[in-house]
Formats: structure tokens, C-alpha cells, sequence
């Protein structure tokens, strides 16, 4: 087994198998097997040898490696909880700085917020960027205003009825009133509602207030 940024490979004799990050949705243990699910529902269980031997004139000798079975498991549990921590990290950074309005028209900024989930749309042709990315922007509070309302935006037009509901809820608990304001319209695809809570963010910006 081997763990990196992207996802976890898994080997045995010949056969390789990549599970990426992205579509994994829970990683567990019993103690005896890791149990590594995905979005889809499927399900691979992962079991072995937590020691390695030492052979000499064709007898162990000596036994190196973790403690127990348990030991190793967590160690591999914990591994790809630290690479996924990290990969989540980077798309965070990553997502915060592709909402960056940077020098753009308002009018034309909204236009490429909203093409983002769909790829080669817009300015934007780089990598579509993934729904929880945006979510993630959307739902953190350390993000500035402008950023999680951008996420907003382009979460929008793919919305179905419990990402509706999910938007909903994040609106009812900011106490930003530009960021409300931008929330909701994003909801309702109200473009006026949504030109002026991006002014009343800018323009709290500027005054230092929000």
C-alpha cells in the first residue's frame, strides 16, 4: 500500500489499483482490516503482515517491524487522514485563489464564477473545480467574505434541491449582511440582488468594517 497526495494505490503480486482521494468517502478500521469507501458505495478491505522477517541458513532469525496488527493499522489510518488533511489544504488554497476577483469587471467576474463547475467555460481552463472544494471555501469562516460569496456563485447553477437547502442554511447563520445578501441571491439567481451585496462587501472592505 502506498499513500500519497492524491489517493492511496493499493498492490498485490502484479495487480495495482488506484483509489484518488476525491472519490473516497470514509476510511475505518476494526482492528483487523481498513476498510477504504467510496462515493459510489464500493468497498475495498485491506489486510497484512504488520512484521517482516530476518532469514538466515533458511531460519527467522529475527521479527522487524510494528508491535501488532493494530499499531500498523493505525499508522496507515492515520497516514492517510495526514495526506488528506493535506491534499484538502492545498484545494482549499488552490479554490481562494481561482474566486480571486483580481482586476475584472463585475459583470464579467460573475459570468466565469458561474462557469466554473463546467469545464472550459469562461476564463477559467484550468481544472473545473470540484463541488466540496467550493463547499469547503463556502462553509469556512476564516475565508474573506468576497471569497465565500464567489463560491456561492458558482455553486448556484448546479445546485439540486438539498444543495438548495444546504446554501439556505449557510445563509441563515452568517451575520455579514453583504455575505447574507449574496448568499441569498446566489439562491434565487436574483443578478441585481447579487450586484448590489458584492458592492456593500467591496464597500465594507474599503471602510475596514465586516
Amino acid at each position: 500500500l502506498s499513500v500519497g497526495l492524491d489517493g492511496v494505490m493499493l498492490r498485490w503480486l502484479w495487480r495495482r489499483r488506484v483509489i484518488p482521494f476525491k472519490d473516497l468517502r470514509e476510511v475505518s478500521s476494526d482492528k483487523q482490516v481498513i476498510r477504504l469507501c467510496s462515493r459510489s458505495g464500493e468497498e475495498a478491505r485491506l489486510s497484512a503482515y504488520w512484521t517482516a522477517g530476518s532469514w538466515e541458513d533458511g531460519q527467522l532469525k529475527s521479527l522487524v517491524g510494528f508491535g501488532s496488527r493494530k499499531g500498523y493499522l493505525d499508522a496507515i489510518l492515520a497516514r492517510i487522514e495526514e495526506a488528506r488533511s493535506a491534499r484538502e489544504a492545498v484545494g482549499e488554497a488552490s479554490a481562494a485563489a481561482r474566486l480571486d476577483r483580481r482586476r475584472r469587471q463585475l459583470k464579467d467576474w460573475l459570468r466565469e464564477l458561474r462557469g466554473l463547475m463546467t469545464s472550459g467555460q469562461g476564463s477559467f481552463r484550468q481544472e473545473t473545480l470540484e463541488s466540496e472544494q467550493l463547499w469547503s471555501t463556502l462553509e469556512d469562516v476564516r475565508q474573506p467574505v468576497l471569497v465565500r460569496a464567489a463560491a456561492a456563485v458558482a455553486l448556484a447553477p448546479s445546485l439540486d434541491a438539498e444543495g438548495c437547502e444546504r446554501l439556505r442554511v449557510a445563509s441563515s447563520v452568517v451575520v455579514d449582511p453583504g455575505l447574507r445578501m449574496a448568499l441569498n441571491a446566489s439562491l434565487l439567481q436574483d443578478e441585481e440582488a447579487l450586484l448590489r451585496a458584492f458592492e456593500v462587501m467591496e464597500q465594507e472592505g474599503l471602510s475596514g468594517t465586516g
